[in-house]
């Protein structure tokens, strides 16, 4: 993960996980270890990590704290439910049911507040302001469950990392969410340990 232990930075994360609902679940660093760092703790972080995502129309915060602050939760929960389902899926297990229909939930919610647009290619899902984000999220993560590039789900398998990322790499060999972190800070260990007096 290349990002300061010290600081969150919700708006310079690396997008390793190679689609937005993944990217959106590794909003957490260090998620098992005693430095966890969570990088949205703030309705402003919302809009910075959305300002990140390339989906339009994502900003202002809503008018009124209590709304903002709602709408973080709805995110958060959100998140919580794909990295459960991600994490699950990844190693080879089913997603928990409540994880499923959390993701369901929160894109039925958002449904009817969501447009069609005409896009090069297929169709893309629009919203209205930063508020249908976790609508946008949860189609997203809805569209990845229902396509073959599921298959290719993974788990960065650090000890103090555990992103979630897709393997598109032609024989399926990735092994880290980064190779010029994760990758790398575990081929130094290994150099350590073998070459250890």
């Amino acid at each position: 993960m290349l990002i300061d232990r010290e600081q969150k930075r919700p708006g310079t994360l690396h997008r390793v996980g190679g689609h937005p609902a993944l990217d959106f679940a590794n909003t957490i660093s260090w998620r098992d270890t005693p430095h966890r760092l969570d990088h949205l703790q703030t309705p402003e972080d919302l809009v910075l990590w959305a300002r990140q995502t390339d989906v339009p129309g994502m900003e202002p915060l809503p008018a009124f704290p209590a709304a903002a602050q709602a709408l973080l939760g709805r995110c958060v929960t959100l998140r919580g439910a794909i990295l459960e389902a991600g994490l699950a899926l990844a190693a080879g297990r089913e997603a928990p049911p409540a994880a499923l229909s959390a993701i369901l939930a929160a894109a039925a919610e958002a449904a009817s507040h969501l447009r069609l647009i005409p896009a090069p290619g297929p169709y893309a899902l629009r919203g209205r302001g930063l508020d249908s984000l976790p609508g946008l999220l949860a189609w997203s993560m809805l569209d990845l469950l229902r396509s073959d590039r599921l298959a290719g789900l993974k788990c960065c398998p650090a000890h103090d990392c555990g992103w979630l990322f897709l393997d598109t790499s032609r024989n399926r060999s990735r092994r880290w969410c980064a190779m010029a972190s994760c990758g790398n800070r575990a081929k130094a260990r290994q150099f350590r340990t073998a070459h250890r007096i």
